[in-house]
């Protein structure tokens, strides 16, 4: 009976070994032992990602950024997709439109977005920002709303100013030009001629041109030069300009007439009155032409022509049959230019006036 009691007796401690063995071998089982980590909460998310709409941004509109151009901390991008409006957008491809990212994130191992919302998310390109956390925090669907893209290129041209241009003499003449979403730098404007301010017709002007074929723009303003030849006839001409994809509304350029012109075209006596500004007139010719009365008469149809100026006798070099008006000259005020003459054909004597008043620019 002891035999087997001390039998038994072994047989038990070398189960209790064992089983303390075991206990001692099993991690975790120690009290002393760290706990597991407890899940962190991300209070904070920043969002990096380029939206260029800035007049600066080159031409045309830049892509869409694609997720791999798109930076975020505490977690992963799981996707990104873009959209205008309702409709999916697959590149900035329109002025003037507002623009909208959605991004799903991931986080972390051991990460939640639970109690992210707004405030927690900074992306400094997005106007407006949308945050929704989902599937018990593990993912977080943000919506960053961009400003709206920058406005399509335009050229706006200003009225010609400078000194006047007139015809038989070389000049120039000035605009200002001022654009909209379009860098600073040099360009060189195409031009296009109409016939009229409506663009309905093409006009071929080779006698005016760009005299600077550099546009030199700095903030967004400039000056553009005409020139015109001396050759250049008198008229109203009208144009457009082209540079980096935008073309301009149409402008008008004169050409003022230099010479004042009277013709005498009727056998009766008359007179014409001209009404002249002295800015307008000076240095001006004014130019006249023997009465006539239809091609059927031939060669000189008058004798005994008499010329006044003013009343007083005046008689211009044969052939020659211009004044140069000069006001310090000739004076402010009404002058006459007469003509009397014996028509050929009937012997009877007739008369011609052309009365011309200058008038003091300062009036």
């Amino acid at each position: 009976m002891k035999k087997r009691s001390a039998e038994t007796s072994l047989a038990g401690m070398v189960v209790l070994v064992l089983a303390a063995l075991v206990f001692a071998g099993c991690p975790g089982a120690d009290q002393n032992d760290p706990p597991l980590p407890p899940v962190q909460q991300i209070s904070s998310l920043v969002i990096g990602i380029e939206a260029p709409y800035a007049p600066e941004a080159p031409e045309p509109l830049p892509p869409l950024a694609v997720k791999d151009d798109v930076t975020v901390d505490n977690g992963t991008i799981e996707s990104l997709a873009w959209y205008k409006g309702e409709s999916a957008a697959g590149a900035f491809a329109e002025y003037a439109s507002v623009y909208e990212a959605v991004l799903v994130v991931t986080a972390d191992a051991d990460h939640t977005f639970a109690g992210l919302d707004e405030s927690g998310v900074t992306c400094g390109a997005a106007s407006d920002i949308t945050v929704t956390v989902t599937d018990e925090g593990s993912r977080v669907s943000i919506v960053l709303t961009f400003p709206e893209t920058r406005a399509a290129p335009a050229i706006q041209i200003g009225a010609q100013s400078g000194t006047a241009l007139k015809n038989g003499e070389a000049g120039e003449a000035s605009y200002l030009v001022t654009v909209t979403s379009i860098k600073d730098g040099t360009y060189s404007p195409a031009l296009a001629w109409y016939t009229d301010n409506n663009g309905s017709g093409a006009a071929a002007v080779e006698t005016i041109t760009l005299q600077y074929a550099a546009l030199i723009l700095q903030e967004a303003g400039g000056t553009l030069v005409l020139s015109a030849t001396d050759a250049a006839a008198a008229g109203n001409y009208y144009f457009s300009i082209a540079f980096a994809g935008a073309v301009s509304g149409i402008q008008l350029l004169n050409v003022a007439n230099s010479i004042v012109s009277v013709v005498f075209d009727l056998p009766d006596d008359q007179t014409i009155d001209l009404e002249l500004n002295e800015d307008d007139i000076d240095g001006r010719t004014f130019t006249w032409e023997t009465p006539s009365v239809t091609v059927s008469f031939p060669g000189d149809l008058y004798s005994d022509e008499q010329w006044y100026l003013d009343g007083d006798p005046f008689m211009p070099p044969a052939g020659v049959n211009t004044i140069t008006l000069v006001p310090q000259d000739i004076g402010i005020g009404t002058h006459t230019l007469s003509f009397t003459g014996a028509l050929i054909s009937d012997g009877k004597v007739y008369g011609r006036t052309v009365r011309f008043t200058i008038a003091d620019s300062g009036e």
